[in-house]
């Protein structure tokens, strides 16, 4: 899959941003995953809720790339919260350990909930 199969809708709220993502999360497309969400930090988001719903596949490029992601935003003080993992992503999860570090939500069909 190319790069260019790979998108992403950015919907800004009051004090958090949420970004939705569609397509395959891999190797070919975990770079530019990194850029836009490293982009959101540096543009001074302080609350980033990625919405994995239309993630049609990821693998191991993607787990790093969310695993490096989430220790930025931890390292800048920035919330970053995962939604709406289909059950396959939520295996990867589930099965790398990811789940346990990751503030996943996977209930809430990718709506924020403060607090």
């Amino acid at each position: 899959m190319s790069s260019a199969d790979f998108r992403w809708k950015l919907s800004p709220e009051r004090a958090w941003v949420r970004m939705c993502l569609e397509g395959e999360l891999d190797l070919s497309t975990a770079a530019t995953f990194h850029d836009a969400v490293a982009e959101l930090m540096e543009d001074g988001w302080t609350s980033i809720v990625v919405d994995l719903t239309g993630v049609t596949f990821m693998d191991s490029s993607g787990l790093r790339t969310t695993f490096e992601l989430d220790t930025e935003a931890t390292r800048r003080g920035v919330a970053l919260r995962l939604t709406g993992a289909t059950d396959q992503v939520q295996r990867l999860f589930s099965m790398t350990g990811l789940s346990r570090r990751l503030d996943m939500a996977p209930h809430t069909n990718g709506h924020h909930r403060d607090g």
